[in-house]
């Protein structure tokens, strides 16, 4: 089973962002990268993000071999972490406003499903 693997992030530094006000997440577009100063997180957002489809373990492992925008301290989010991103008002996708490289499909997280054993929540 393969899902897209849109959304992963660090707990490294960002420096010169422009801020979007609006959900206080800040994209440097030369790295493609957001940053979420409240929560303390940052975002992989670039045209892999979209288009890759991969299982859960290579999501898991991609995750945590990636250097991107200068970091190297990528891990694949929880749901909790993925739901920071989530804009309720919006659908398809339901992602806050500064990702410029979503598709409609789910995100794969890290959280185990309770539910069914090996299962990972998407």
């Amino acid at each position: 089973m393969g899902s897209d693997i849109k959304a992963i992030y660090s707990k490294g530094s960002s420096k010169k962002l422009a801020q979007d006000s609006s959900n206080k997440l800040r994209r440097n577009n030369r790295k493609e990268v957001l940053s979420d100063r409240i929560r303390q997180r940052m975002w992989h957002d670039n045209k892999e993000a979209k288009t890759k489809t991969i299982s859960w373990s290579q999501a898991k492992e991609y995750c945590s071999t990636l250097a991107h925008g200068g970091y190297s301290n990528w891990y694949l989010p929880s749901m909790t972490e993925l739901e920071g991103i989530i804009d309720f008002t919006k659908s398809s996708p339901a992602i806050k406003k500064g990702f410029v490289h979503t598709a409609t499909s789910s995100y794969w997280s890290s959280s185990e499903n309770i539910n069914k054993p090996n299962s990972y929540w998407i």
